[in-house]
């Protein structure tokens, strides 16, 4: 994550964004392609595929997460609000439905390779339509000219000094509150405290959502043997549909907020909570009756998406507003490495 965080920085989106999507489709093949191997070889093949679907996948996070970070600025929480709101209507409502309805058609192979070619597609759509910075096309973050711009900048600047911590006080504060004005180099970022607050939370969160993803398949065949293959409860339906639901509404709120100046420890400390409830209904599932873990799920699937909601878009605006637009792809692949962690 760190290398393709620097090859954004250095080469920008339009040409480091195709690169990955193909690496994607190259992944997802190699999942496909794996079947064929001698039967040793299955197992730790498909594995090293997963962690290149994985690598790809977080890459090309950050890097429309930078782009999209590099055209806005005042509506920059409103801006990655509606492209979460957009990837997660487009993931729960026809990615995961059409790839559900794949698989049981089809099967898993042909499924991941009509993936790899969607990507190989989405990459020269990628290479054609992307641009790194407004600058690159005579145009200004948000559309402003460069005399309000700079007249904005400055009278925003004091504005724009609230921490983490919400403490104004200390040198760590002083630096971050900075970048608004300065570019911060990563060995600048690497400094600064709020940096690794901000990926230990991200750290600490997905460990707690993956370990109760992880295991809830088993939770639930181990409650109510054969409700998951009878289809007599879908996970699909009760938890990913009112998750999306959820995620989507509250994105938008949260990205209106940070463009009016709430503060980000708020929304991280949401999502907090929401991660801790989260794993507390799965467990309240294992004890309870069919007709009540349906309810449970309907609920769990919600807090989840909360969870989601509150860490997408803290991810999404929080590193350029503390460290700028010029190193933003490198400094927030640290995020990252702590997502994958976790």
């Amino acid at each position: 994550q760190p290398l393709m965080g620097r090859l954004v920085d250095r080469h920008g989106a339009r040409h480091v964004m195709p690169l990955t999507l193909l690496g994607l489709a190259a992944a997802l093949a190699a999942q496909a392609l794996c079947a064929a191997l001698p039967p040793r070889w299955v197992g730790p093949a498909i594995f090293l595929a997963w962690l290149g679907v994985r690598g790809c996948g977080f890459a090309i996070n950050n890097i429309a997460a930078t782009n999209i970070n590099q055209w806005y600025s005042r509506y920059r929480g409103t801006a990655m609000s509606c492209s979460n709101i957009g990837a997660k209507m487009l993931e729960g409502f026809v990615v995961a439905q059409l790839y559900e309805r794949s698989v049981a058609a089809s099967g898993w192979i042909d499924t991941q390779l009509v993936g790899a070619a969607a990507c190989a597609a989405f990459a020269l759509v990628a290479a054609v339509t992307v641009r790194h910075t407004p600058e690159q096309v005579g145009c200004n973050p948000d559309g402003i000219s460069p005399a309000a711009s700079g007249a904005l900048g400055t009278a925003s600047e004091e504005h724009e000094k609230d921490s983490l911590l919400g403490d104004d006080g200390d040198e760590d504060t002083q630096a971050v509150s900075k970048a608004t004005a300065v570019d911060m180099t990563l060995q600048e970022a690497l400094r600064t405290r709020s940096l690794w607050i901000l990926a230990a939370n991200s750290f600490s969160l997905c460990t707690v959502m993956a370990g109760s993803d992880l295991h809830l398949m088993s939770i639930l065949e181990e409650a109510f043997p054969g409700a998951i293959a009878s289809g007599a409860v879908s996970v699909s339906g009760l938890m990913l549909l009112p998750g999306t639901v959820a995620q989507s509404t509250l994105c938008m709120l949260f990205g209106r907020l940070f463009d009016t100046g709430l503060e980000p420890r708020y929304i991280l400390a949401f999502a907090g909570v929401c991660a801790a409830s989260y794993a507390q209904l799965l467990a309240l599932m294992s004890v309870t009756s069919v007709g009540w873990m349906r309810v449970l799920m309907v609920v769990a699937g919600s807090t989840k998406g909360m969870c989601g909601a509150g860490l997408t878009t803290c991810q999404g605006v929080v590193y350029a507003k503390y460290f700028g637009r010029a190193h933003l792809g490198a400094i927030s692949s640290i995020d990252k490495v702590g997502m994958v962690a976790g």
